[in-house]
């Protein structure tokens, strides 16, 4: 289980260094990381990029929010990594954490379909 003493923003502040550390170790420079910046598109995570973040993530933080509470498919920004680990620590309801993933990727399509 999550450790009960880590803050949305501490989880915040682990997801972003683990996501920095992915480019680190391409030898990229990392991006500048926001709560809008789509996965694929704006970062350019391939999904096994995604799968090892999720796989470190899972140990960093010792829970594992796919298993029973958000869809992998669902999360397409930063922004929706951090809501469904953060999910975990507010024990939100798994349709509370839907809720707000279906909002954000609603959010998402809107600014594709303005291009």
């Amino acid at each position: 289980m999550l450790n009960p003493g880590l803050s949305g923003a501490e989880i915040e502040q682990i997801i972003y260094r683990e996501i920095e550390r992915l480019f680190e170790e391409q030898d990229e420079s990392p991006p500048e990381l926001t709560p809008d910046a789509n996965l694929h598109a704006d970062l350019g995570l391939a999904s096994l990029d995604l799968a090892e973040l999720v796989a470190v993530l899972e140990d960093k933080l010792q829970v594992d929010p796919f298993e029973s509470h958000v869809a992998i498919t669902d999360i397409r920004s930063v922004g929706d990594l951090c809501r469904a680990y953060q999910a975990q620590l507010d024990g939100r309801a798994q349709d509370a954490v839907a809720d707000d993933l279906r909002a954000a990727q609603q959010r998402a399509w809107a600014r594709r379909d303005s291009r």
